[in-house]
């Protein structure tokens, strides 16, 4: 991450001791990570552990020795602002604008889009009176309206003509709200490539909707341990037979929601599996799940632009940052990263079992 600018005071613990002062000129930031999202209240000012990595001091520091090595700083940060969306990047979360890399493109789900209007039109009035989504109206930041549109509001695909009418509707309730912001792509451009986007075979999910549809009765109930391993082969075989690649997204989100703990199961509530699983309920999960996608192929085809996907969905925001996605690439029409299979999504389960 580039260059950011930031104090950092650090009170006395006694008399004796002074009053110090770190200026850092430039820094990286680690994004935030999975327990980080988890303990955030949405409703409450946000309170988080900032790790600053390859820091350089600057020249208003006061009571430190100034040299010039590389630093790293770790502070908790007392914000005055609350964090209702969540920017997923590569490796973890910002709360929107909080990030020091330049030239970011925010994208915005539904969740998010509802609520960035709800707060600039001050209808929310249980959240502070600050939020950094406010961060989202500021002069020349680029938004991307794309998932909004791709998802539509009738649980199910958008045909051409509701795929407009969205594009309408959505520019008619952000511009005069965000008039400092960009939107890019925006009219036929948008238009366009949301039509486009929703013909691609990489975010098609009909192969995906057969599969869950078939291994819905694995999930409506919780899955005692001593049937998990052959309720997680029954899974794979299901993949195999529906075409479903090994560690793509809902592959994943099935065999987490078989092993993780009940309450609060991040994937089960992505999946939405339930009695009497519909196609409205599968449309709804795999458009959360479509929605990691795009945010992967964007940070691998267009890493210069930084994608940022903001979204209030607190459980697609765990799964996403549970899963450690990293060093994303694009080579020869496919998409390859790396993903941690960590007790946090996948607890008691070796990698090896999901090959």
């Amino acid at each position: 991450m580039k260059s950011g600018e930031c104090k950092v005071v650090e009170e006395p613990t006694s008399e004796n001791d002074p009053r110090r002062v770190f200026h850092f000129k430039s820094f990286e930031v680690e994004p935030f990570g999975y327990e980080d999202l988890k303990k955030n209240n949405p409703r409450m000012p946000l309170q988080l552990a900032v790790k600053f990595r390859n820091a350089v001091l600057g020249d208003q520091c006061e009571n430190i020795d100034v040299t010039n090595d590389r630093y790293q700083s770790d502070f908790v940060l007392q914000s005055h602002f609350s964090t209702q969306s969540y920017g997923l990047v590569q490796g973890g979360w910002f709360p929107p604008g909080f990030s020091t890399l330049d030239n970011m493109t925010y994208l915005l789900d539904r969740c998010a889009y509802n609520d960035v209007r709800a707060y600039c039109q001050g209808q929310d009035l249980e959240v502070p009176s600050r939020d950094f989504l406010e961060y989202l109206t500021h002069s020349g930041t680029s938004i991307n309206i794309l998932p909004v549109i791709l998802e539509g509001n009738r649980q199910r695909v958008p045909s051409d003509f509701e795929t407009v009418q969205q594009y309408n509707e959505v520019m008619s309730n952000l511009a005069p709200i965000m008039p400092k912001a960009i939107f890019r792509p925006k009219g036929a451009h948008a238009i366009i490539a949301a039509m486009r986007l929703l013909r691609d075979p990489f975010l098609a999910d009909e192969r995906e909707k057969r599969f869950l549809s078939d291994i819905a009765t694995h999930l409506i109930s919780p899955v005692g341990k001593n049937r998990r391993e052959e309720v997680i082969r029954s899974i794979k075989l299901s993949a195999d037979l529906h075409g479903i690649e090994r560690f793509s997204f809902v592959l994943l989100a099935a065999i987490s929601a078989v092993v993780c703990p009940q309450g609060g199961n991040p994937a089960r509530n992505i999946l939405k599996v339930r009695p009497n699983y519909s196609d409205q309920d599968i449309y709804n999960a795999l458009s959360d799940l479509r929605s990691l996608k795009l945010l992967s192929g964007l940070i691998a085809i267009l890493p210069d632009q930084n994608p940022v996907f903001c979204t209030s969905d607190k459980n697609l925001a765990l799964f996403w940052v549970g899963l450690r996605g990293r060093d994303f690439l694009h080579s020869n029409g496919k998409m390859s990263f790396t993903i941690s299979i960590s007790d946090t999504l996948f607890p008691g389960l070796d990698a090896e079992f999901l090959q």
